[in-house]
């Protein structure tokens, strides 16, 4: 299950920008350490898309925190990037979508969450 607080995006159109929601981790609790999950939805025509994740204490001053490329596209519309957030955020924080390539179709989905979200895998000679 996703919180809908946690949603940066809910397949938002990809392009380069700023994500859909900026959240407000009011609360100490909300800003434990944990995972960014990105989904691709039809991605088509980019070679790669960078997700920076940028934090504030005042909604006004960012700072840049993690940076991550994604070059499989193909991974990321099977739901399988994710990144590593190693320690608590600030109270506010926001994503920003770079585009490598010309994007012809497709949309992004991007939230926190303390688990990430893949197929099962099973081995293949079980007894």
């Amino acid at each position: 299950m996703i919180d809908a607080q946690l949603i940066f995006s809910d397949k938002q159109t990809l392009a380069a920008g700023d994500s859909t929601n900026t959240l407000d981790q009011k609360y100490k609790w909300n800003q434990a350490c944990g995972f960014l999950q990105v989904i691709g939805h039809g991605v088509t025509g980019a070679t790669s898309v960078t997700v920076t994740l940028k934090e504030s204490d005042d909604n006004s001053t960012w700072e840049s925190r993690e940076t991550q490329t994604f070059s499989d596209i193909a991974a990321l519309n099977k739901g399988l990037t994710a990144m590593a957030l190693l320690r608590p955020l600030k109270r506010y924080v926001k994503l920003t979508y770079a585009i490598g390539g010309t994007v012809s179709a497709g949309t992004i989905t991007a939230y926190l969450t303390n688990k990430v979200e893949s197929p099962s895998v099973y081995p293949t000679n079980r007894v």
